[in-house]
């Protein structure tokens, strides 16, 4: 008997709302991509909302907008580990709520073909005429 062995490659990709780099462009950031559930088949994205807290650590994590539901457990699960430096207003650390940023899944066949779903987006990758790269789903702060 044959075996077919398909290999699906993953590049996650964070992106950040102008509203979250507005509050946050002076602080040094650490993003721990997300890794891609292996059930997933197609790219995708959530849309992603958190607090960050006096210390730097982000609260209140919640993915909404997902594309595909497989997505969002590991994009939360990401964002958990994400650190922000202080911000500091009057010289006192603030934390900061309400932020917004998008985590996106890339995956790809052993050829290199994106896979996505065009009924739900379309990359930038494949038609930049879309406004960000997206068609159907849009992350609003």
């Amino acid at each position: 008997m044959n075996t077919i062995i398909s290999i699906i490659i993953c590049t996650a990709f964070v992106t950040t709302s102008s509203n979250a780099y507005a509050q946050n462009r002076d602080s040094n950031l650490v993003r721990i991509p997300p890794i891609a559930p292996q059930d997933a088949e197609v790219s995708g994205f959530c849309c992603m909302k958190f607090d960050v807290s006096k210390k730097g650590k982000t609260k209140n994590v919640e993915a909404n907008n997902c594309t595909h539901e497989v997505y969002r457990k590991s994009s939360e699960k990401s964002v958990k580990n994400w650190r922000y430096s202080p911000k500091y207003v009057d010289g006192k650390r603030v934390k900061r709520i309400g932020l917004t940023s998008k985590v996106v899944f890339h995956l790809e066949d052993f050829d290199g073909t994106l896979l996505y779903d065009p009924e739900l987006y379309i990359p930038q990758l494949v038609d930049p005429e879309y406004p960000k790269g997206w068609s159907a789903i849009v992350c609003e702060p």
